[in-house]
């Protein structure tokens, strides 16, 4: 997807230049049509002069009074030319010199403004048809706007140098002030990492306007998802304390029954014990919910096996962890994960469990080792389904290493079980997951 700031420079980079066209057609346009008007103006007013300094002489032709017009008329090649019909007489300027342009029939009173080219001049030409004195006259004259067009050139070249170092300014302030803008949201980028390693529970408010309404969205979200899977937990364990009371009356009421259906009947009450007994030791592992904290391993583990000791106080429980960092796992996962594993090594073991936390090569490793009896390695996959039980002896239901797989395959991970019947060796039983750790910071 296009970045917005692209976008917002594309958009601006569209509109200047189209402004900035705009604004030079108009202007070169503009100094073009006040500078001709001047010209013509000025020749208008020359052409009054021409009028004025226009007379009969004494032999019947007409003759020019040079002492009204301005002297550049008799400078050779000035640039400001007039010429007169009068007749078949015609009257020109000592400027003209041996040029020989040609002069346009008009009638009385009309008047025109002509643009004639020669090779190195462009004339502006005022042409006006008068009667003096009963007789129908031509005026003709022209100034070189070839000078004026240079200095339009070289307007033209400062205003378009101008626009593009104004167009590149205003890219760059536009740039600073977006990439400004845009780093009022590194607090929500911190925001957010901060909550993806679970040091914080909600996002800030402190964002721009435009984006409190995110922010908002998401922190309600947490909240009631926090709030949905604290209500399943407590849920699960009231249920589990409630069916303690009525099972002990349903034990009462199995006196009652005929002696052929107490030996079925005790069967399902222990069942359902089991199961409760087993969502509330559940509860107490994995304590208060957190979704989305990571798991720290030197603070999480040893109320864990506290709570593990207290409930098999004839099994010894160790844990191994060394130095471990906080992992980006998520914490009610790793803590369930760790509880099954470790419970039902304890249910398992004669004496002694182990439970070993490593990093290594990008792996997380997770070790719990039992002193227990040793298992056939073909009956290993087996463990794994949901419902399979290795002894029938022991309470469970056989959905321990069930969720845990489930739990492993998550962060694609794998988990094995092995055995060793050597008499060397103190642990008989291990269970081994492998975590992949760039996986979990993904």
């Amino acid at each position: 997807m296009k970045s917005i700031e692209a976008g917002i420079r594309g958009s601006l980079l569209m509109s200047l230049l189209v402004s900035f066209v705009i604004l030079a057609v108009l202007a070169d346009y503009g100094v073009k049509q006040i500078s001709q008007r001047f010209v013509a103006t000025r020749l208008q007013h020359d052409a009054d002069n021409l009028i004025k300094a226009l007379q009969p002489s004494s032999a019947g032709d007409w003759q020019v009074n040079t002492q009204n017009l301005p002297l550049i008329y008799q400078r050779v090649q000035s640039g400001h030319y007039y010429q007169v019909q009068v007749g078949d007489q015609r009257l020109r300027s000592r400027s003209l010199w041996d040029q020989q342009p040609e002069l346009q029939s008009i009638k009385t009173g009309q008047q025109r403004l002509l643009h004639a080219h020669t090779q190195d001049e462009h004339w502006l030409v005022w042409q006006q048809g008068i009667n003096k004195r009963n007789q129908p006259i031509n005026l003709w004259l022209a100034e070189d706007i070839a000078p004026l067009e240079r200095q339009w050139r070289q307007f033209s070249y400062l205003l378009y140098g101008f626009m593009t170092v104004a167009l590149v300014v205003l890219l760059w302030i536009q740039r600073r002030q977006v990439r400004k803008g845009f780093s009022s949201l590194d607090r929500l980028r911190d925001d957010i990492h901060q909550l993806k390693q679970g040091d914080i529970a909600s996002l800030s408010q402190q964002v721009p306007t435009e984006i409190q309404p995110l922010t908002a969205e998401i922190n309600e979200l947490l909240v009631r998802l926090q709030q949905r899977t604290s209500r399943s937990r407590t849920a699960m364990g009231n249920l589990a304390h409630e069916l303690k009371r009525h099972l002990q009356r349903l034990t009462l009421m199995q006196t009652n029954l005929p002696e052929q259906h107490q030996q079925d009947f005790q069967q399902v009450l222990e069942e359902i014990r089991r199961l409760s007994d087993r969502e509330m030791k559940r509860a107490r592992i994995a304590g208060d919910s957190t979704p989305g904290q990571h798991f720290r391993p030197a603070s999480d583990l040893p109320v864990m096996i506290e709570i593990l000791q207290r409930t098999y106080p004839s099994k010894t429980v160790e844990l191994q962890q060394g130095n471990l960092p906080e992992l980006a796992f998520d914490r009610d996962d790793m803590l369930e994960l760790v509880g099954n594993l470790a419970d039902n090594a304890c249910k398992f073991c004669e004496h002694q469990v182990l439970v070993e936390l490593q990093q290594r090569e990008g792996q997380f490793l997770l070790r719990v080792s039992n002193d227990g009896q040793v298992f056939p390695e073909p009956l290993a996959p087996a463990l794994m389904t949901r419902g399979s039980r290795v002894d029938e002896s022991v309470e469970g239901f056989g959905l321990g290493l069930s969720i845990c797989k489930i739990i492993v395959e998550t962060y694609q991970g794998t988990l094995t079980v092995n055995s060793n019947s050597s008499d060397s060796s103190e642990y008989r039983t291990q269970l081994v997951v492998t975590l992949p750790l760039s996986l979990s910071a993904s």
